[in-house]
């Protein structure tokens, strides 16, 4: 769950079990089984996928990307501490340094302005929004809240597809678009 950051008990895993590191890892074994030379790489999410990216650039400062771009994701680390991870960062493995690092990197939050249908969720979830959309803005509001609080620029971004349902095409191709 959550990126295997946290057991089914909701304990956090050593950071050498969390799926985060796995992409690390992958890019490494791609880069030197094809010979490439880059250094970094970047990285899209959708949905699900969404949810990794964004705790990616969230607790995993060292990753390698240049760019990622987070679409439609379903549930958020929010970043603020007034909320309990793995919902917020309180309790979680990263610190206020860690955050204004975080803020520092590109990330895209690519939301659909009609992505609000959605299945019930957890109550943690619920809590963030009653849509993926609404809990899209909460987030990026949020960051932009804690960057402010912090005294550090947020690079992040925030880019709404207008007319766009949680429908992967359109999204996909609107992320491929931003990272050109």
């Amino acid at each position: 769950m959550f990126g295997n950051m946290i057991d089914f008990a909701g304990t956090l895993r050593p950071k050498s079990e969390w799926a985060l590191t796995a992409i690390e890892r992958l890019f490494d074994v791609v880069r030197d089984e094809m010979g490439l030379s880059r250094t970094d790489y970047d990285i899209v999410g959708f949905s699900g996928g969404a949810q990794f990216v964004h705790r990616l650039v969230l607790f995993l400062p060292e990753a390698r990307f240049r760019r990622a771009v987070a679409a439609s994701a379903g549930r958020y680390a929010f970043p603020s501490w007034s909320d309990k991870f793995p919902y917020g960062l309180a309790g979680s493995p990263i610190d206020r340094p860690g955050l204004a690092v975080a803020f520092s990197r590109q990330l895209v939050l690519l939301l659909g302005d009609r992505d609000v249908t959605d299945r019930a969720r957890d109550a943690g979830a619920m809590a963030q929004g009653t849509t993926r959309f609404a809990r899209g803005l909460r987030f990026f509001a949020t960051a932009t809240d804690e960057a402010a609080a912090l005294g550090v620029p947020l690079r992040w971004m925030l880019r709404i597809e207008p007319g766009v349902d949680h429908s992967p095409a359109p999204m996909v191709r609107a992320a491929l678009e931003l990272l050109r």
